[in-house]
């Protein structure tokens, strides 16, 4: 993703984090920009600028630039969900490939002293 002024129109943004602002009580929303699935950039704006169920890390939303800015924001639950479960789904196929490949390499330690 390079720094480069994204141009107005509507995206796919994913909440990648929050973070504190300058500003008492302010939090920043750092938004990943995407365009046919492949990242085109960032863009900070104000937690408060989101909508309300969309204020969290890998909440995906209908975004729409005008001069840089966030103009508009809305969630799309279907992608949030869709992509949650991708993740949660790939996550259980990780942590069950873990335990067979640890007892594979205890075998092989135990070899080594033969």
């Amino acid at each position: 993703m390079d720094d480069v002024e994204t141009a107005d129109g509507w995206y796919t943004a994913v909440v990648d984090r929050i973070e504190a602002g300058e500003e008492r009580g302010a939090e920043l929303a750092v938004l990943v920009l995407e365009r046919e699935g492949d990242a085109v950039g960032e863009l900070v704006a104000p937690l408060a600028e989101l909508p309300s169920l969309g204020r969290m890390a890998d909440s995906v939303l209908c975004v729409r630039l005008e001069a840089g800015e966030l103009a508009a924001a809305t969630l799309d639950t279907q992608e949030t969900a869709s992509r949650r479960e991708r993740a949660r789904s790939r996550f259980e196929r990780l942590s069950r490939r873990l335990p067979e490949r640890a007892g594979r390499e205890s075998d092989d330690d135990s070899n080594a002293d033969e």
